[in-house]
Parts: structure tokens; sequence; C-alpha cells
């Protein structure tokens, strides 16, 4: 798959992984997974972005929203750490709370953390496999915040009342994380095709 506009179709994303800065990225006597494989059909009007794994509307399908929304894929398949204070004065900042390496260590420290609003996480099933999802529901405020970011590898809050649904799938071993990120003002036809998009993923490993 290009950067740029999307035809309507089926493409596949192909997640490498590397170690960029270890031993943060690769923890000592750890290697990283293979490359894997994300193959979904989009519908016309998106545009992709490889270097983050990202596709989102083309401009002008979100009237009202403050910032695009976009399904994310290909976060903490390797190495993640959560952040006790999510509102931070610095880009990237180092985070202080472990997670290991499964997918129900990495929604346990979710739903531990004090101070992120999610749903009661559920059992779910992605192109097969097993894995587990929850919604989160970022800050109305961020005015005090550099970034708003709960974990790391992961991005940040878009904007105030940034709506996160987050798929934590297990892949043959491989945790990946599967997100959409919206706003209460996001037209119902983008929800419907974030959901579409979603509904179609394969993986590849």
């Amino acid at each position: 798959m290009e950067d740029g506009p999307l035809a309507a179709g089926t493409y596949v994303f192909v997640h490498q992984n590397v170690c960029d800065d270890p031993p943060r990225d690769c923890p000592a006597g750890a290697s990283p997974p293979p490359a894997l494989g994300i193959e979904l059909t989009v519908p016309s009007g998106w545009v992709a972005a490889n270097d983050f794994y990202l596709i989102s509307p083309a401009d002008g399908r979100e009237l009202g929203a403050p910032n695009q929304s976009a399904l994310v894929m290909g976060w903490t398949n390797f190495w993640v750490g959560l952040n006790s204070e999510p509102c931070s004065q610095i880009s990237h900042q180092r985070t202080d709370i472990e997670v290991g390496p499964s997918v129900d260590d990495f929604v346990e420290a979710v739903v531990a953390h004090p101070t992120l609003d999610i749903s009661e996480p559920t059992d779910v099933t992605l192109g097969g496999y097993s894995g587990r999802f929850f919604s989160l529901a970022g800050p109305a405020d961020l005015s005090g915040c550099e970034e708003w970011r709960p974990w790391d590898p992961g991005f940040f809050a878009q904007g105030p009342d940034n709506l996160w649904d987050v798929w934590v799938m297990d892949v043959d071993g491989f945790r990946i994380l599967i997100v959409t990120h919206q706003f209460p003002e996001t037209p119902p036809d983008v929800k419907a095709d974030l959901r579409q998009i979603v509904e179609s993923i394969r993986f590849v490993p």
C-alpha cells in the first residue's frame, strides 16, 4: 500500500518490527517477532499514511470534528509501557508502568490504571483470531498537556473528547492493537466505515 488516496478495494499493510531504541524497544534477551501482514478492505474516500500504519477519511468528510478520525494498526506489538500520568509536558515521556507480553497483561494494566476512563473489556474475535476489546474516552480538557498519551508505543489524543475503540489481538503469539479513534461530532457514515473496515481485517502471519 502506498501513501495517499486509496481507491476502494483490498490492501495489505506489512508491519515490520525493529529495535530503534534498545533497551527500551527491545528488552534484554528478547527478539522482535517477524513481520505481520494486515489485510483490510477500504471503501472510497480514504487515505493511507504508512509511516503510522494509519488510514483516515479524506478531507471534508468530518465537518464539525476537531480532527480526523482514523484506523491505526500495529501499536504495542512487541514492547509497551503505560504512563501513570498520561497528560505529559513533553513528547514521548518515559513510561513508568511495566506491562507484560500478553494480551491479558496489557488489558489488565489498562483496567488497573486509576485515571483511564474505559469500558468493561470483552472477549472478541477478529480475522479468526482471539483478543479483547474496550473503549477509551479521552479527557474533555487537554489545555495543560503537551500530549495526552496513555501508553507508548502508541499515539496521543488528537483533541478534546477523543474516543478510542481498541482491539487487543493475539495473532500466533504476536500482540497487536487495532485502534479506531473518533469524536462526538464524527458523522455516522464515517463511524460506519470505520467499523466495516475493522470487521474486514484478516491477519497474514
